[in-house]
């Protein structure tokens, strides 16, 4: 009988220390129940900011086709194209060539065909400068910084200009002789 009583304590005495563990426990087991809704709650707000955001993600995406069209058809665009177009394609590298054909025509007639004196390629400032041979920041030819010339002509133009002028009188000593 002593046997069984010394059981039956050790089992009670054990019984309490579950019991109370399992009350500490039960504290523990609270607090992460709370912290547990808690992070729940921040997940659904985070969960929801996801969605909102994707949402305007989607949005602009299909807005952004309408913004290109808009900014492609607007006078900002023109502009940069037009400044774009005067580095790379200026009118003045090819338009005096054409000019002096034109008017070796006007002077004598049937003398020769233009398209069998395509304009001969000049490079622009900025191929100069994408090949690396001008600096475009220290040239003032590419910056139209040349003082001494009037606003919009350099002293390139001023030479050709006089180039032009003695061709001029070049062509009408010719058409003298050949008179």
């Amino acid at each position: 009988m002593a046997a069984v009583n010394a059981n039956y304590q050790g089992a009670l005495f054990q019984a309490k220390a579950w019991r109370s563990s399992s009350e500490a426990n039960q504290g523990k087991f609270e607090k992460a129940q709370e912290e547990v809704g808690t992070l729940k709650a921040t997940l659904a707000r985070k969960e929801k900011e996801l969605a909102d955001s994707q949402a305007e993600l989607v949005s602009l995406r299909k807005g952004k086709d309408d913004f290109i069209d808009e900014y492609l058809d607007s006078k900002e665009y023109e502009d940069l194209i037009d400044k774009h177009d005067e580095l790379l394609f200026p009118v003045q590298y090819t338009k005096g060539w054409d000019d002096a054909l034109s008017a070796v025509l006007e002077k004598i007639p049937g003398s020769l065909t233009i398209s069998d004196f395509p304009s001969p390629h000049l490079p622009t400032p900025l191929e100069l400068a994408l090949a690396g041979e001008v600096d475009m920041e220290e040239d003032d030819r590419i910056l139209d910084l040349d003082h001494t010339s009037p606003p919009g002509q350099t002293a390139g133009a001023e030479d050709a200009a006089l180039h032009s002028g003695e061709e001029k009188e070049d062509e009408e000593e010719a058409v003298d002789k050949a008179a």
